[in-house]
């Protein structure tokens, strides 16, 4: 299961990087010389790599869905096992509705975690080493480096200003 879902990232993230040098091809190659025919061929195998990419980001989410509603699932039950086994004075102290809430709550949490986060993630990283690796080897390597030398401002400052936004965020949940 894993290895479908990085298979299917690796495709979406090598046809949205491949889609701007297909482009730049078409320009170079077949626009300015006006080779209509050449043009139109550019065109379809562009047309061609967004529906592939379209249906493995498709097949790759449906995937990711199902198996996260599958955590999720394990998780709830797990949980509602583990309620089973309190004692009646836990039950006194808090009520059904904040049991539920918190279960729901948390797992959704979860969920989202696993469908989205992990995977933007991994995709995002998997498209910055894809297009450093085009930019280093297809075109320009120094300009490659000076931006590579923007990453870690760019960790930093999201560093900085995601920073608030989580603290007030837990105050949100205490209180």
């Amino acid at each position: 299961m894993k290895g479908i879902i990085i298979f299917l990232m690796l495709i979406v993230n090598a046809i949205t990087i491949s889609g701007p040098v297909i482009i730049q091809q078409a320009v170079d190659n077949y626009i300015k010389p006006g080779d209509f025919q050449g043009l139109m061929y550019i065109m379809s195998l562009y047309f061609v790599c967004i529906v592939i990419g379209f249906f493995a980001n498709y097949k790759e989410l449906v995937i990711l869905e199902t198996a996260g509603q599958s955590i999720v699932s394990e998780i709830k039950k797990y949980v509602f096992k583990h309620l089973l086994t309190l004692n009646m004075s836990f039950f006194d102290k808090n009520t059904t509705g904040t049991l539920v809430s918190r279960v729901e709550n948390d797992s959704n949490a979860m969920l989202v975690l696993f469908t989205t986060i992990l995977t933007k993630f991994i995709g995002s990283t998997i498209m910055l080493i894809g297009m450093l690796c085009i930019m280093f080897f297809k075109y320009n390597s120094k300009l490659a480096l000076i931006l590579l030398a923007f990453v870690p401002v760019m960790l930093i400052s999201a560093a900085v200003f995601l920073r608030p936004g989580q603290r007030r965020k837990s105050f949100c949940w205490i209180g």
